[in-house]
């Protein structure tokens, strides 16, 4: 077994834990495993095992990785920086899934507007037919009128939309 397969777990192999668990076992700990895991896999202790010789094979090439301190230290190494681009992975997956909720809140609160839109419109429409009425019966400018309720529809609009990003990024 080649000490940079990648996907080779040597410690799991001598069925002892991988990862950050298995860098801090010692040289005699890791013995031991390999005695009880040949002891377990050995082809004269499963005869009816077609696959035992393979087993056992594959046991005896991550032991010789583990014992030689040349070739551990290099497994552990790239064993390491696995670890450390999992973290990168799960940490981007994080933020990616943390960015899409954002989204998802901005998108619902602008959905939120939308429907407060025709509620503000409906608002304004009310509030001009008021304006328009207090206005000498109506019978002033009717674009002064309509400028201003539209002017107003929009400050609320603008309000409204503030308060839902605010809200949002909370």
């Amino acid at each position: 077994m080649n000490v940079l397969e990648a996907d080779a777990d040597h410690y799991a192999a001598l069925g002892l834990p991988s990862e950050e668990e298995g860098l801090k076992l010692s040289e005699k700990e890791i013995h031991r495993a390999y005695k009880r895991k040949a002891f377990e896999l050995h082809p004269d202790k499963n005869p009816g095992d077609e696959e035992a010789n393979r087993k056992f094979q594959k046991l005896q090439s991550s032991y010789e990785v583990l014992k030689d301190d040349k070739r551990r230290k290099l497994y552990d190494d790239r064993l390491r920086v696995k670890i450390l681009k999992r973290r990168q992975q799960q940490q981007q997956e994080r933020r990616r899934r943390a960015s899409s909720r954002a989204g998802h809140v901005a998108a619902a609160a602008a959905a939120e507007v939308e429907v407060d839109d025709e509620s503000i419109e409906r608002l304004a429409r009310e509030y001009v037919q008021r304006k328009k009425q207090d206005m000498d019966g109506g019978k002033k400018k009717k674009t002064t009128v309509d400028e201003e309720g539209q002017r107003r529809l929009q400050e609320i609009r603008e309000l409204i939309i503030k308060q839902k990003i605010a809200a949002a990024a909370r």
